[in-house]
């Protein structure tokens, strides 16, 4: 009896809590849906079905605790100073916001030309993501794509064990921006343009390629985020019809059948065998056992990874590894361990290989990093989402919806490890500026 008070408890306390984040950003930002908002729903959601156990995790130890609920104070804080910062800035009632009308003229001067980039890198990441399928499938046959095979061409694939060209990888990252703007064109109504949808495909591609459901995902918060952040800056009404919610929930189930098949079906008839005897002793369904699992594993990975550190820090490796992959790659320093997604699992009791984003904070700085570095996010994410408010700009939009899926992912894993999208975001960054000098737009 005790033990259920103290889960209620911990459930109460997050609901609490993600409800009075909830009501901050919308009282600051005017927008629930602000990075603060967003981040305050998303882990007191995962913290909350954590708390339930359907999964008996072991208890959240102290340290992982205060590293938890730390960091989360830590990204509220930078958020709410970010805003107070402007507010008390001398000059902020004399700072000029920018009519959407004015947004919408500076636009469409250009609009053709971003219709043509977003295609062009649509198909850029949509010829990556099937060469690398045609080399999975030269490799490992249809087996490695949907049968017995694909564990082993995944990690292949991960371990560098199968020889695939990094350009392909570097092709398919342009999908992240081309989402993005995508995402951005379709709160201006331009649902009809069919080409607007390739970077999903492009991810659904990728995804069977690779076994994996993080790029879909991932594709799909920057349409959202693009979406998003384009209905707080356009200049037409917000409309939603039957229709438009109609096509949104299609879009929904396709996404959640593809990622529950890829999901159930890699490793064919060993992973399922696997997946059946970890859930057979929970009176949950399978289904609900996998994405509860997928959800809160990290969590309890982290407490573990917490407990068990060994005590020897990275110093900076970790968060920035973008930067030290690429020194180390001209053979100036030998990193430790390799950052990434994936780490070896852990038994909690079931095993586990992700740690949430705040172990590469953890690895690098301990406890102080996992209050500094969250606390940096949320005032530089508040500031940019701030900032596109009062001067629409499509960089910052582009730059922002990455940021959301930094935010959107957190509880799950690092999501600024990849040298490759942080390229392929900055080459875009670069063309939009140049299309919009050429005409002589300035989006500062």
């Amino acid at each position: 009896m005790y033990s259920i008070f103290l889960t209620g408890f911990d459930i109460f306390t997050m609901v609490i809590m993600g409800v009075v984040t909830l009501v901050v950003s919308k009282t600051l930002f005017k927008s629930y849906l602000s990075p603060l908002g967003t981040y305050g729903f998303i882990w007191a959601l995962v913290l909350s079905l954590f708390f339930i156990r359907i999964i008996k995790y072991p208890a959240l130890g102290t340290e992982a605790a205060i590293a938890i609920f730390g960091s989360f104070l830590s990204f509220v804080t930078g958020s709410i100073l970010a805003i107070s910062k402007i507010r008390d800035n001398t000059t902020a009632s004399r700072r000029q916001t920018v009519d959407p009308e004015a947004f919408r003229d500076e636009y469409l001067q250009f609009r053709r030309r971003l219709k043509i980039l977003v295609l062009v890198l649509s198909l850029i990441s949509l010829a990556g993501a099937l060469k690398l399928l045609l080399d999975v499938y030269g490799i490992y046959g249809m087996a490695g794509i949907t049968g017995n095979k694909t564990m082993t061409s995944r990690y292949a694939l991960m371990d560098g064990a199968t020889s695939v060209s990094t350009v392909w990888g570097a092709m398919f990252s342009f999908v992240f921006p081309a989402g993005a703007l995508a995402g951005f064109m379709l709160s201006l109504r331009e649902w009809k343009n069919v080409t607007l949808y390739i970077p999903l495909l492009a991810a659904i591609v990728w995804s069977f390629a690779y076994s994996g459901r993080s790029s879909l995902l991932i594709v799909g918060i920057t349409y959202f985020a693009g979406y998003f952040l384009g209905t707080k800056v356009g200049w037409r009404r917000r409309s939603y019809n039957v229709r438009k919610l109609v096509y949104v929930a299609v879009l929904l189930v396709i996404f959640f059948l593809i990622s529950s098949y890829i999901y159930s079906n890699r490793g064919g008839v060993s992973y399922s065998a696997l997946q059946e005897s970890q859930y057979a002793n929970y009176s949950v369904d399978p289904l609900t056992f996998a994405y509860y699992k997928y959800l809160t594993g990290p969590i309890a990975a982290f407490n573990y990874y917490v407990q068990h550190f060994d005590g020897q820090y990275s110093f900076g490796t970790s968060i920035f590894y973008p930067v030290f992959h690429q020194v180390e790659k001209l053979g100036l320093i030998n990193l430790p361990f390799k950052q990434g997604i994936y780490m070896q699992a852990v038994a909690v009791p079931l095993n586990i290989n992700i740690f949430t984003y705040l172990r590469a904070m953890y690895t690098d700085f301990g406890l102080a990093g996992v209050f500094i570095f969250p606390f940096l996010i949320g005032f530089i994410t508040s500031r940019l989402y701030i900032g596109l408010l009062s001067r629409p700009s499509v960089n910052r939009l582009i730059l922002l919806a990455f940021f959301y899926v930094l935010i959107v992912t957190s509880p799950y894993e690092y999501m600024l490890f990849q040298s490759s999208t942080w390229f392929a975001i900055l080459v875009v960054m670069f063309l939009v500026m140049l299309m919009q000098k050429k005409i002589r737009v300035s989006f500062r």
